[in-house]
């Protein structure tokens, strides 16, 4: 009695199961049966149209990008795609179940020459590869790859750190003795969602195309460093030094402290340029505006130093000043030139020549003054990174 019942039970589910038919054996069957077809008579030596110029698509989709400023080495990481049609490769998609499209190895294919011209080690030889291809019933031929495209990027860091860079990758295709192939992108840059670049930026790019030379397409990317907090670190104190410079003419040239201030400015520089030493880019062959912008306040702090010195002799002295000196000192204290004489000190001493001393001291380092102005004024216009 319950053999019969578990019976019963067991026709009963069965009755109620769905009959499930796979149907992938036979799609299997189908597109196997499509690519011995089209390998029968298919030449891989051979292409796809002869005696004309065959055009690729291509497409670079980037991933990451960088710019090795050290060894002027720009690398693009990405994924090549290139397309085109081979009329050997259509088929009738009613003769093959609707089979759409298949998926073939490259191996199995010709193939275009495409290289890129300008790569770090190339040679004169294409370097083939090996992926998967996706090939259509209209003959359309779509292969996707990753690559690494690596070019020399002459890096101009005269602006640094602020420095703007242009890299090329330039492409072209190898002419064969029965076809030409002629390398196409669209004028449309392709960058993954994921691309990271912490260093640099990529802020423009351009593409250019030409049918009489070996090179068949330029990009050139251009790229921006990403140091925005390092540039104010380096150039803040520039701006720091220069006005410690000036203030050192606001005091009287008879005080200790006034040199005491000029040898503290020079150390000051001495100090920063041997730290600015330690982050600066070794490798360029132009050097940075900065550095010279550093030296040249550098040479000017030694000369404060010197004039400081001489001005404290000068207005210490209480000897008969020479007629040369003093018909100039008298000509400019009796005209409207004395308004720009700034600052002045006055003399302690009832001496009538150390006085006129006083005032030929205050004449020089008012204009050793303007002069700084305008020498500090030429640096930072010439040499100031923007």
């Amino acid at each position: 009695m319950i053999r019969t019942v578990y019976i019963s039970s067991l026709l009963v589910v069965l009755c109620r199961c769905e009959c499930v038919i796979d149907h992938s054996s036979d799609e299997n069957n189908w597109e196997q049966k499509l690519q011995k077809d089209l390998k029968a008579n298919y030449d891989i030596s051979q292409p796809p149209f002869v005696n004309r110029t065959f055009e690729v698509m291509s497409f670079i989709v980037i991933d990451s990008y960088a710019l090795d400023s050290g060894n002027d080495r720009f690398e693009v990481t990405g994924s090549l795609i290139l397309n085109w049609m081979d009329d050997r490769l259509r088929w009738n998609r009613s003769e093959y179940a609707g089979i759409a499209d298949t998926v073939m190895r490259s191996a199995m294919l010709w193939l275009p020459g495409f290289r890129q011209v300008n790569a770090v080690g190339a040679g004169d030889d294409d370097v083939p590869f090996y992926t998967l291809c996706r090939v259509s019933s209209s003959g359309k031929v779509e292969c996707k790859l990753k690559s690494v495209f690596t070019s020399r990027c002459r890096v101009d860091l005269r602006n640094w750190p602020l420095d703007v860079q242009q890299c090329d990758l330039e492409f072209g295709a190898w002419k064969g003795d029965k076809v030409l192939v002629r390398v196409k992108f669209p004028n449309q840059l392709y960058i993954s969602e994921v691309t990271l670049e912490t260093h640099w930026r990529l802020t423009d790019w351009e593409m250019k195309h030409s049918n009489e030379s070996e090179v068949q397409t330029v990009w050139t990317y251009t790229l921006e460093r990403q140091t925005r907090t390092l540039a104010a670190i380096l150039v803040l104190p520039a701006v720091v030094l220069s006005l410690l410079s000036a203030s050192c003419f606001l005091v009287d040239v008879k005080r200790t402290i006034r040199l005491l201030l000029c040898c503290f400015s020079h150390g000051c520089h001495y100090r920063f340029l041997s730290q600015l030493q330690q982050c600066i880019p070794k490798h360029a062959e132009d050097p940075p505006a900065l550095l010279l912008l550093y030296r040249g306040s550098l040479v000017v702090s030694v000369l404060l130093i010197m004039l400081s010195i001489v001005l404290r002799w000068t207005a210490t002295k209480d000897t008969v000043v020479p007629q040369p000196l003093s018909t100039m000192n008298k000509a400019v204290m009796c005209s409207r030139w004395k308004m720009l004489i700034w600052p002045q000190w006055h003399s302690s001493s009832e001496s009538t020549c150390n006085k006129e001393w006083t005032h030929l001291a205050n004449t020089m380092n008012s204009i050793a003054l303007g002069v700084t102005f305008v020498v500090y004024a030429i640096l930072f216009i010439l040499f100031l990174p923007r």
